[in-house]
């Protein structure tokens, strides 16, 4: 009797347990649909809203930037956060929320182009302007990437190169200086600037190559290259400095710490002309990711001093 009791007990625990378990599916599933749904409409809404704003071709890139990688994680740390706080898991919701926000600023182009404005050295035309000719002007290298079979190419930064062939074509600057040490084994920016620039007509005699891994190093190497110039190297006339206006107040910093006198020549800028609002701006991206980026190395640069 007793070992039939027992039995009928355990059977009866063991449909209790059941009995509270199966309860649970359907009370995970609404969670699990209410994010969905509410992610859906986060994604959605975007995508019509920039449909609306501006049009088609603007719509799709906006569903584009949702399934890029982080656009991508955004998303999915939305439905994972609403997902959290319909489950009643109040702390890891908010903080998930938390993180979603965070994603979203890091990725956002509008902070982006709030952080790298006060960063870029802005474009001066008087300077160009003035035609007292330049004897030289500084190219600062990391302009050119190289493909794998060895072929150079303007990266991003290119407008550097492409800005000292033209003074030169257009008689405003008599020199170029190119400058760069490869740290990696691969072919010095230097070289990489005097080939491009030799493709493009400037002769050989009027590009010259100083080393450094570096800004710093760069400015170092030119102080005592414009301490001893090599003969035939232009002795009248100002000396320019381009680099891309980001980079610029760090360079100009270096070099007036070596008490020399260059023009800002910047190029390449990052903060393009101020467009209308898109929703589409809402969705983090990569490339404003990487001016966000930017904009903070230069920032700690200058705390440092380097």
């Amino acid at each position: 009797m007793t070992s039939s009791r027992q039995h009928n007990s355990t059977a009866g625990d063991s449909g209790s347990e059941v009995s509270t378990r199966l309860p649970s599916r359907p009370g995970c599933r609404a969670p699990l649909i209410f994010a969905g749904v509410l992610t859906f409409l986060l994604a959605g809404s975007l995508v019509v809203a920039t449909y609306f704003q501006l049009d088609g071709a603007s719509a799709m890139r906006a569903a584009t930037d949702l399934v890029m990688p982080l656009g991508l994680v955004w998303c999915s740390t939305f439905f994972l956060a609403m997902f959290a706080l319909f489950s009643g898991k109040r702390p890891l919701g908010i903080g998930l929320s938390l993180g979603w926000i965070v994603l979203g600023m890091i990725g956002n182009d509008y902070i982006a182009r709030k952080m790298m404005g006060p960063v870029e050295w802005p474009r001066d035309p008087s300077v160009l302007a003035d035609k007292t000719p330049f004897r030289t002007v500084v190219s600062l290298g990391g302009s050119i990437s190289i493909n794998e079979d060895g072929t150079l190419e303007l990266g991003g930064d290119g407008q550097r190169v492409m800005l000292a062939a033209q003074l030169w074509h257009s008689g405003t600057a008599q020199s170029v200086i190119c400058t760069g040490t490869s740290s990696d084994g691969t072919t010095d920016p230097s070289v990489a600037c005097r080939t491009m620039l030799e493709s493009v007509g400037l002769p050989s005699t009027s590009i010259y190559e100083i080393k450094g891994r570096n800004t710093f190093e760069e400015m170092q190497s030119l102080k005592q290259f414009l301490l001893n110039p090599p003969d035939g190297f232009p002795a009248e006339g100002r000396v320019g400095l381009i680099t891309s206006a980001f980079h610029m107040r760090r360079a100009m910093r270096l070099a007036e710490d070596r008490n020399l006198e260059l023009v800002p020549l910047p190029s390449s800028f990052r903060v393009g002309i101020q467009t209308k609002f898109s929703p589409r701006a809402l969705i983090p991206d990569a490339g404003s990711a990487a001016t966000i980026s930017t904009a903070c190395k230069e920032r700690l640069a200058q705390i440092v001093g380097r």
